[in-house]
């Protein structure tokens, strides 16, 4: 099919643009966000405005032209432009991609809110799809991991959307070129240093050669394993509904009758009722398998399985409890899972401490005060526990995790389940309550807000 029918059809399907919006088009001039932007112009959608948004991250010699030339495309086309520009002393010493990433998609969301976007449009296709499912099977894990990327997901108040995602690369680049369309090629991305570069230049072409559709083939397994995981989702939910007690003060599952469910069927009910009393925690295959060998264990009417991050799980007869290990008073948490905090207001950690985010310092104040710089689009913030794989940004512009610091803290291993991070919209960082406050050295736009532990 056309290129440009294909796109359209898409869209269509999703539904995306059935009534006026505004969208957001991140736009890096490389051969497929500039395509993505042609289908767009050329698609005339009534009612829909388009911004363009464009981050020079000047991390290559080309980014000049490059911008040079996004300027002269939104002029002559009369497009909206936002742009950001990454200065060099921001740039951190290791972890580039990943700060660059963050830096990318916290501009995406400011650009978002300042016009009241319904959409962030990118350019993934299916070859950035199947890399990302090979990547996910190679690091292992839950069969959901495998689908790679959805075609959207929630995003800054509104969707993050991807109408290429059924395309593949080279029908992108053989549109670009028919039409005579510029683009600028970024160099790193030819290049091995990395997993995703590596399953791009070796594996996937092997691949091709068995089957010149693997990616296409790739494609629509996720699009398949998305249906299915929604469907037995679905089915999951509706026999958790008649098993499960859940409130403030108690997690449990009735499995007085587990004998009627298959092992399969159990391991999903038990995987679905831990992520809903434990939703930050990952759970392993392995952590599952021991608590059904606990069920079935008709010697103990009574055991226990302790999960990662100090979670344990209790059979007592015919029930399952959900629990959390003793807690280290000073870091004990009031809240089991994340909030919304509002500024300037006070919100109580234990029984002696509490935290707060002001606009201006109050008066008379006592305790730890911190100045955080913030944009728009760092607003709200939340409050959660720790997760796995938490970082936070260094003075130097490395990364930390989390559990490092915990671990360098000498924090017990029983408390570290009930440490509190604050963090932006986009997820960053910016403290762990008691233990770290994260510089926030950030550059214009941004406005110093008071962190204070009392």
């Amino acid at each position: 099919m056309e290129l440009s029918k294909q796109f359209i059809q898409n869209i269509s399907e999703h539904g995306w643009f059935s009534t006026p919006k505004v969208a957001v088009l991140a736009v890096s001039t490389g051969v497929d966000s500039m395509t993505l932007l042609d289908l767009f112009l050329k698609a005339k959608i009534p009612g829909l405005k388009l911004v363009v948004a464009y981050v020079d991250h000047k991390l290559r010699p080309e980014s000049a032209k490059e911008s040079e030339f996004i300027h002269q495309f939104c002029q002559e086309h009369d497009l909206e432009l936002r742009t950001k520009i990454w200065k060099n002393q921001f740039h951190p010493q290791s972890g580039i991609e990943e700060a660059a990433r963050n830096f990318r998609y916290e501009f995406f969301a400011e650009v978002m809110k300042d016009v009241s976007a319904d959409y962030l449009v990118t350019a993934h296709h299916a070859n950035d799809l199947a890399e990302t499912v090979i990547m996910k099977i190679i690091r292992g894990g839950w069969l959901e991991s495998a689908i790679g990327i959805p075609a959207e997901r929630l995003f800054a108040g509104g969707k993050l959307i991807r109408p290429l995602l059924g395309m593949t690369k080279a029908d992108i680049r053989d549109y670009a070129t028919q039409i005579g369309l510029k683009w600028f090629e970024d160099q790193s991305n030819y290049t091995d240093e990395n997993l995703r570069n590596r399953i791009r230049h070796e594996i996937i072409p092997k691949l091709q050669e068995e089957n010149s559709a693997a990616v296409e083939h790739i494609a629509s397994f996720s699009h398949q394993l998305t249906e299915l995981l929604a469907v037995s989702d679905e089915f999951v939910e509706q026999q958790l509904a008649g098993m499960s007690v859940h409130s403030d003060e108690e997690h449990i599952l009735d499995i007085d009758n587990h004998d009627r469910l298959s092992y399969p069927l159990l391991k999903l009910i038990l995987k679905r009722w831990l992520s809903d009393g434990i939703p930050a925690v990952g759970i392993s295959n392995d952590s599952v398998d021991q608590i059904i060998a606990l069920i079935n264990n008709q010697e103990r009417p009574q055991g226990e399985v302790v999960l990662a991050d100090n979670v344990i799980v209790k059979k007592r007869y015919s029930k399952l409890i959900l629990q959390s290990l003793p807690e280290n008073p000073k870091f004990h948490s009031q809240k089991s899972s994340g909030f919304m905090v509002t500024l300037d207001r006070w919100y109580q950690i234990n029984e002696s401490q509490r935290f707060g985010v002001f606009k201006e310092l109050p008066n008379q104040v006592t305790g730890k005060v911190s100045e955080i710089r913030l944009r728009k689009s760092d607003l709200p913030l939340y409050c959660r526990n720790t997760e796995s794989g938490d970082r936070f940004e260094l003075e130097n512009g490395g990364h930390q995790k989390v559990s490092r610091l915990l671990i360098n803290q000498k924090l017990p291993v029983e408390s570290r389940a009930m440490v509190q991070v604050v963090t932006t919209s986009t997820n960053r960082i910016l403290a762990i309550l008691g233990l770290r406050v994260v510089k926030t050295n950030r550059d214009g736009g941004s406005n110093i807000y008071y962190l204070i532990e009392n």
